[in-house]
Formats: C-alpha cells, sequence, structure tokens
C-alpha cells in the first residue's frame, strides 16, 4: 500500500505470505528514486529484513533546484521475499513524503504596540495635563517562542526546522531597540511621549480620550513604516537562512 507522510513523519510497510509464511527463507526492503535528486534521497527501515518495516520521512528534492523542486518526493519501495524452494517474489509500493508548510513561519510585527499608560495630573485652573511618561512601554516581538508574534509552521522534526527558526530569529532581532535594528526605532514609548506630552483637556476623561486616539494614530503611522520595510527585513532573514541546509524550497525568491 502506498504511503504519503509529512517530511519528519514516520510510516510502516508490511508484506502477507498465504497461506505459509514459514517457507519464507528472507525478506529485503529497499528504495529506489528516478531522475536527478538532490537533498541525499534515503529511506531507514527499521526492520529492512522482516515481514514488516518502520520508515523515516526524509523528503529529497526533485528536480535538484532550489525553488522548482517538488513539494512531494516520491520514493519507490521495494519488498522481496524468497523462499526456501529457491523462488522469489517482489511487490513495489510508493512512499510519498511532502513539505506542506507554507510559509514555514510567520513573525507578525504589525501585533507590536505601546503599553501602559502615562502620568496626568490636575493643574490649578481645573484643566488636565500629561506629566510623566508613567508606565508607557513599548511590546514588541521578542522570543521566536512567543506564540503571540511568531507563528512556526514547520515541526521540529523536519529537516527545515532549524533553517525556520534562524530565519524567524532575524526578524525578532530586528525589533531590538536601537540603532543597527531595522524595526528597533518602531514603537518607541519615548516617542510617543514626545506626541502627547503637550496634551491638555478640560477633563480627565476628555484628556485620556486624546492620548488613546494619538495612541492608535501612532500604531497606523508604526505599521506603515513596517510595511515599506518588509522587503529589506525578509533581504536580512534570507541572507541568514539560505546558506542552512536544505537549501530548497524556502529559498530568496521560492515563496
Amino acid at each position: 500500500m502506498d504511503k504519503r507522510l509529512t517530511m519528519g513523519g514516520a510510516g510502516s510497510f508490511s508484506v502477507a505470505i498465504s497461506p505459509n509464511s514459514s517457507a519464507v527463507s528472507s525478506y529485503q526492503w529497499t528504495f529506489s528514486v528516478t531522475g536527478q535528486a538532490g537533498n541525499s534521497p534515503n529511506v531507514n527501515f527499521s526492520g529492512p529484513n522482516a515481514a514488516q518495516t518502520n520508515t523515516d520521512a526524509h523528503w529529497f528534492a526533485q528536480p535538484n533546484d532550489p525553488c522548482t523542486a517538488s513539494s512531494i518526493a516520491s520514493y519507490q519501495i521495494n519488498a522481496e521475499v524468497k523462499f526456501a524452494d529457491q523462488g522469489d517474489i517482489t511487490h513495489d509500493s510508493f512512499l510519498n513524503v511532502s513539505v506542506p508548510w507554507n510559509p514555514a513561519a510567520t513573525t507578525d510585527g504589525r501585533k507590536s504596540d505601546i503599553t501602559g499608560t502615562p502620568i496626568i495630573a490636575q493643574r490649578a485652573d481645573g484643566t488636565w495635563i500629561v506629566t510623566g511618561i508613567g508606565s508607557l512601554g513599548r511590546k514588541v516581538p521578542t522570543s521566536v517562542s512567543d506564540p503571540f508574534f511568531v507563528t512556526i509552521n514547520v515541526p521540529p522534526s523536519s529537516q527545515f526546522y532549524n533553517k525556520t527558526v534562524q530565519h524567524e530569529q532575524v526578524h525578532v532581532n530586528q525589533f531590538i531597540a536601537g540603532l543597527g535594528h531595522l524595526m528597533g526605532d518602531l514603537w518607541d514609548p519615548q516617542v510617543f511621549f514626545g506626541r502627547i506630552s503637550g496634551f491638555t483637556a478640560s477633563t480627565q476623561a476628555n484628556l485620556m480620550t486624546m492620548i488613546n486616539t494619538d495612541r492608535l494614530n501612532y500604531d497606523t503611522l508604526e505599521i506603515g513604516i513596517y510595511s515599506q520595510r518588509l522587503s529589506q527585513a525578509e533581504a536580512e532573514a534570507h541572507a541568514v537562512s539560505d546558506p542552512i541546509a536544505p537549501q530548497y524550497i524556502y529559498q530568496t525568491g521560492c515563496q
């Protein structure tokens, strides 16, 4: 029976001999692929000389091209059974191993935000003003393990897992505050505080409404800048992940 597995998974094959399996002298499991293939085609058989065997799911590239390789790699699985009377039979089936994750992962910087509240106070004349930065903070991606910002679709069992994680780690690092980091100047609480520090209102509620409205306006501005920088962000991430094997499917320009 043909098997369909995702890369990094596990499957099994078996042969049943009827009516008399005691006449079997040996079993032999092998595999083959057609044409030129990359990423070292291989099937590990847990019981290469048994009636039943488990297999891994190692994806290979066919054709051997970074971007045009099929996401499904097809092995021919060969079972040869020999009998004590010198006769033998063979049976072929297929093991199809897929790379189904598209995209491999995402880091969504658009979820970034300014958190907390500034300090506000009432003047002697009754008006309300912003007097300090208070608890204003910056919520941005800081870890590839943070599911709020980062989604890793490739499982750890896949050969593409490390490549994927290193790619997303670049995106996370781009949000480190300060010079030298592509997104490091975005969603800056000091910048936001500078925008609202001159706000005054006749009531506390009105002042908070002004602050929250400008928070939304500032967020929209930052999302726009973030979106303009996405191409450069991807180029920086691919510069790190492209050299990491397997060098297929998730390379620059393949998605």
